[in-house]
């Protein structure tokens, strides 16, 4: 019973560490996707006008 009741909690506690990785992750990607883009998208677009 211990050894179930370890496995499973140690299995939840990992589920939720992962997601809550995925999660910053992803996050930390999509802002530095969309600085990257509108930096990107801004100075050509200035460039372009001018």
């Amino acid at each position: 019973m211990e050894i179930t009741i370890k496995i499973g909690i140690r299995s939840s506690a990992r589920r939720r560490i992962y997601r809550h990785i995925v999660v910053r992750i992803s996050k930390k990607i999509q802002q530095s996707h969309a600085a990257a883009s509108g930096r990107v998208s801004a100075g050509n677009g200035g460039m372009v006008g001018r």
